[in-house]
């Protein structure tokens, strides 16, 4: 072992599924009964010790280039938390890890350039027809089958486009594919906020209850969320 002494500890969600783990863990860290202490994102929420003095993030690139159009904002808002944890009080430093250094937003998070990141943000989300310039449908579908989910997301891609042209997006394996033996598949609808989403969801509720009458389809689920998080 490279520290042998060290006393190290996890903060994640099989450490802390216990009532009271979360805190005990916490409450032995900021005693300075723990060294080093290692875990998922939860440990940059909110946490303010004086004697942290070096932070490391492992994999940036996996926050960085997670398939969502949010990535980005979540990415730097995450790495920029992170900093917050190092030398609150005294001086402290912060290692990232990344495969692609050249990453923008790797650049506002070292500059601190809250600013810079927003408006770079807000081009590449007009470029691209993302919130906030459209507003968006997600549908998710879930079946047992897996050659069943991509029919029938295939199926229903090629309806919804008779209706939304190509604002339909998909159908798409998300990055999560497989939950409780249900497959997954997502499509997306972006709408230009000039069109009334409260009559383009009555639409797709009547298109989407017509497609889900077929025997065929019934043990396909159906989810819709509009303007998802």
């Amino acid at each position: 072992m490279i520290l042998p002494d060290a006393n190290i500890a996890r903060l994640d969600y099989d450490t802390t599924r216990s009532k009271s783990g979360y805190h005990q863990i916490i409450s032995a860290f900021e005693e300075g009964k723990i060294d080093i202490l290692v875990g998922t994102q939860m440990i940059t929420k909110g946490l303010d010790f004086d004697r942290v003095q070096l932070v490391g993030v492992l994999n940036a690139d996996s926050i960085l280039h997670y398939p969502e159009f949010r990535a980005h904002e979540r990415g730097f808002q995450l790495l920029s938390q992170v900093s917050g944890r190092a030398g609150r009080r005294k001086h402290g430093k912060v290692l990232i890890q990344a495969y692609h250094v050249d990453s923008p937003v790797l650049s506002f998070v070292l500059k601190h350039d809250f600013k810079g990141f927003y408006m770079h943000e807000l081009k590449e989300r007009y470029r691209f027809f993302y919130p906030p310039y459209c507003r968006l449908i997600e549908i998710r579908l879930k079946h047992r089958d897996e050659k069943k989910a991509d029919q029938l997301s295939a199926q229903l891609t090629a309806e919804l486009k008779k209706m939304f042209s190509n604002r339909v997006l998909g159908p798409t394996v998300p990055y999560v594919n497989r939950v409780r033996n249900f497959y997954l598949r997502q499509l997306l609808i972006k709408l230009e906020k000039t069109i009334s989403v409260n009559e383009v969801k009555k639409s797709l509720q009547a298109a989407l209850e017509e497609f889900k009458k077929r025997p065929e389809n019934r043990q396909l689920i159906i989810q819709v969320d509009v303007d998802p998080l």
